[in-house]
């Protein structure tokens, strides 16, 4: 059931058709590398387990590799990444003295998934959806899903489970690939693959025991009690139109999920043996959380949009470990959906005894057709029913929302998202009401820059209200760079707020940022002091004639764009980005990556040091640089080539951080010492192909100062879907 309501607006401007192009804004030369997921992110209980996505875009393979997190922030793995054929670890790594750490790669291989001679295929727990949860077989197909996945077979009217070499290739069936057309039986007409899986198109996330802060609720610590020993599992999504699940033991595939909206792509990509005609990326970012629905009681759910592959979105049920056929909750495409590239948000509306609901939040996602609306969708995850929050008038799409409680009482007060056009919006849910919700318009930005990723929030530290930090990334072809902007947003009287909108950049301070060679002739990057931002009147301050709501920053690099949201931490916004895009092919320095860290108020340094500079695994007065006889304190660095991940955040003790980041290839971790406010690196061992897949090249192990978060809260274990959400 749907309800499609054209909800109030504020501030509101002509439609802006989105012609062409919005999707390639959320890359730049090349795909952001997936984030490592853990089992736990504070190290002050202990080592624990990590998950590193790796891809090899050259031969289309992928693997999830195990590692070994120590207490102090190092990384470690006996697994020879890239090897060919793929094995897992062999000297007692990650904590296993008669084997060592697992690779997904090796698991498949290890199953008889590389030899065309095996029937492992076959033997796969592989489902679809028709009209609820199916195997994928040729027989559990409707005649409309056949004829989008194989037509020449449909129309022959084959029947059997196994009767289209389309399907099967789609299961993994390696004999009738161009490689192998010499073998008996073999077509030689289908895609060859470097093995299963294919390219990880999502950063992967670990489903364990519950451990979501929501003990106070009634039914919840009975419903995380009786699961507290659920196996674990990590669930990724792949360049082949797949949603991987592994065991957390032995990197073995549980089940995996093919998103019906996929048949008709699948089919393509398998008999197109030269190109890529189109995506069939399951990539649209995860969510793991736990919900309570009426009648069923407590589950948990893991949810994710079809990214660029395909337009709308799915819900499995992940409360058992173990597979089941009831696994597939729903699928939603069609109608306003568009594609959704960033994580879904769940959270509760209403508080009251049977009139409070938990809910799905999404954007409706972008799309390029004409007139595509700009709507945020709050799905039932139990139910799937959905009601769609349109902005009339807008059109290209909303992207990934951030949910904000302001008054700690687990109900979605306010939702911020960005849309196709680079604008801001709040939505005012009603929780009596969801329909009759309230949008405004907080920032009116350029249409040639889109917010592609998901707001990140914060209290204001000195003012009232929150510090709403989004990114904008240029469309290729546009000749701009991304930027940066963090707004001042008081929602203690909603009203005032949304009769005082837009705003737009010139209400904003704008900062440059500047690259200059360190001592050592490492390049960084400095922003400018100029004036600071003034969020209110003071008696000492003069006149109050410029006042700003927040501040933003022009990136500088050619074609530069973030690579996933920016996090907020300890009083530092932290984000990765990359240069490049179509304008700027064959350029010199065409493909960049920064590691940034600015101070959440003003958006500068803050006058404190960020990076270990003098490489003494310390940050402290000696890591200033000299310029125009002052102290100068880098915010950005450069980490190396290739793509880089968003940061993941760890505790290693009180007062003391580590900072991951997946870099293809080699992976890099950072950690903040304990009892300083500074940062050091750890090395790390790896072996990583040249490109081919097919040898190994041992990388030199190298210190990598990155961002340093500083000092701050704990990391809370809490609710994993809901984690941005602020109290």
């Amino acid at each position: 059931m749907t309800h499609r309501v054209a909800i109030t607006l504020t501030g509101l401007a002509p439609a802006l058709l989105l012609t062409a192009g919005l999707l390639q804004a959320a890359t730049a030369a090349g795909p952001p590398a997936g984030a490592i997921a853990l089992q736990d992110h504070d190290l002050q209980r202990g080592p624990t387990l990590a998950y590193r996505p790796w891809s090899d875009p050259v031969t289309r393979q992928g693997d999830i590799v195990e590692y070994l997190l120590n207490t102090d922030g190092s990384l470690h793995t006996d697994v020879l990444i890239g090897a060919s054929p793929p094995r897992h670890g062999s000297t007692a790594g990650c904590g296993r003295p008669a084997s060592g750490c697992w690779s997904a790669r090796a698991a498949f291989h290890q199953r008889g998934a590389n030899d065309p001679h095996r029937r492992y295929w076959q033997q796969r727990r592989l489902f679809t959806g028709n009209q609820g949860q199916v195997d994928f077989t040729w027989d559990r197909l409707a005649p409309a899903q056949q004829t989008l996945l194989d037509a020449a077979t449909a129309a022959a009217g084959l029947t059997g489970a196994w009767a289209s070499d389309i399907l099967n290739h789609a299961r993994g069936e390696r004999r009738h690939e161009q490689q192998h057309a010499r073998l008996p039986g073999s077509t030689g007409l289908l895609r060859n693959r470097g093995s299963v899986p294919g390219e990880i198109t999502t950063s992967p996330v670990y489903i364990g025991a519950p451990r979501d802060a929501l003990h106070h609720l009634p039914g919840y610590s009975a419903f995380a009690d009786s699961h507290r020993q659920r196996p674990g599992r990590i669930a990724a999504g792949t360049g082949a139109g797949l949603l991987h699940v592994f065991d957390a033991r032995d990197g073995s595939e549980v089940y995996t999920y093919l998103p019906s909206m996929l048949l008709e792509a699948i089919g393509k990509r398998a008999r197109d043996t030269t190109a890529l005609p189109v995506s069939t990326a399951v990539g649209g970012e995860l969510t793991v959380a736990s919900i309570e629905s009426g009648g069923t009681g407590w589950r948990t759910i893991l949810a994710g949009g079809g990214g660029e592959g395909f337009a709308g979105l799915y819900v499995l049920d992940v409360t058992e470990a173990a597979f089941t056929g009831d696994k597939l909750l729903f699928e939603k495409s069609g109608g306003a959906w568009g594609h959704v590239l960033g994580r879904p948000r769940v959270g509760r509306i209403g508080t009251a005894p049977g009139n409070s609901t938990w809910t799905l939040f999404s954007g409706n996602g972008h799309h390029s057709a004409p007139g595509h609306p700009t709507a945020l969708m709050l799905v039932d995850p139990a139910t799937g029913s959905q009601t769609v929050l349109t902005l009339p008038g807008v059109t290209g799409g909303l992207s990934a929302p951030v949910l904000l409680d302001s008054n700690a009482d687990d109900s979605v007060d306010f939702v911020f998202a960005g849309d196709a056009n680079g604008d801001l919006w709040m939505f005012l849910i009603d929780p009596l009401n969801p329909a009759g919700s309230v949008a405004g318009r907080i920032y009116r930005g350029d249409p040639q820059r889109p917010v592609v990723h998901a707001p990140a929030i914060a209290r204001h530290p000195q003012e009232p209200g929150y510090l709403v930090v989004f990114a904008a990334s240029p469309r290729n072809g546009s000749g701009l760079s991304g930027s940066l902007q963090a707004i001042r947003v008081d929602v203690s009287d909603p009203a005032a707020l949304l009769a005082d909108l837009p705003w737009s950049d010139s209400h904003l301070q704008t900062r440059t940022l500047s690259e200059v060679s360190s001592g050592s002739g490492q390049p960084v990057r400095i922003a400018a002091h100029s004036d600071a931002v003034r969020y209110r009147c003071t008696a000492t301050a003069g006149p109050c004639t410029s006042l700003q709501r927040g501040w933003q920053i022009i990136l500088p690099g050619c074609g530069e764009r973030l690579t996933g949201t920016p996090r907020i931490r300890a009083g530092r916004v932290q984000f990765t980005t990359q240069t490049g895009g179509r304008t700027c092919t064959g350029t010199a320095r065409s493909r960049e990556n920064w590691l940034m860290s600015l101070d959440l108020v003003q958006g500068h340094d803050a006058g404190r040091a960020v990076f270990d500079l003098n490489h003494d695994r310390m940050i402290d007065a000696r890591d200033a640089m000299q310029l125009a006889g002052r102290d100068t304190w880098p915010v950005g660095i450069r980490p190396g080539d290739g793509n880089i991940s968003i940061p993941v955040h760890v505790r290693v003790a009180a007062g003391s951080d580590a900072l991951l980041v997946n870099r293809l290839q080699p992976l890099a971790a950072v950690t903040l010492p304990t009892g300083t406010a500074g940062l050091q690196g750890t090395s790390m061992a790896t072996a990583a192909p040249p490109g081919n897949g097919n040898t190994q090249a041992p990388v030199t192990p190298v210190f990598e100062p990155v961002v340093v978060p500083a000092r701050g809260p704990a990391v809370r274990s809490g609710r994993r879907s809901w984690m941005d959400i602020v109290h």
